[in-house]
């Protein structure tokens, strides 16, 4: 018996292509922690809500981080 055989058909997945927002809708709607990324029908790659959180972490902190910086200067100038 191959896995072709018993694996589930119709899978919800990403396309490698789909930006931030899409990929956190697909997995809020169907209550899922990880999701298959496809490109051109075939998976490359999983994403899951822990990747997420550690991109949005690392934006906000390159963001924020500078400016922290700045005040943090700032704050000793005073």
């Amino acid at each position: 018996m191959s896995a072709r055989s018993i694996g589930a058909k119709g899978i919800i997945g990403v396309d490698a292509h789909d930006n931030l927002t899409e990929v956190c809708r697909v997995l809020g709607e169907n209550h899922l922690k990880k999701v298959p990324v496809l490109d051109d029908g075939h998976v490359v790659g999983v994403i899951n809500r822990s990747d997420i959180t550690q991109h949005t972490m690392g934006m906000y902190l390159a963001e924020r981080g500078e400016e922290a910086a700045k005040q943090e200067q700032t704050d000793r100038m005073i």
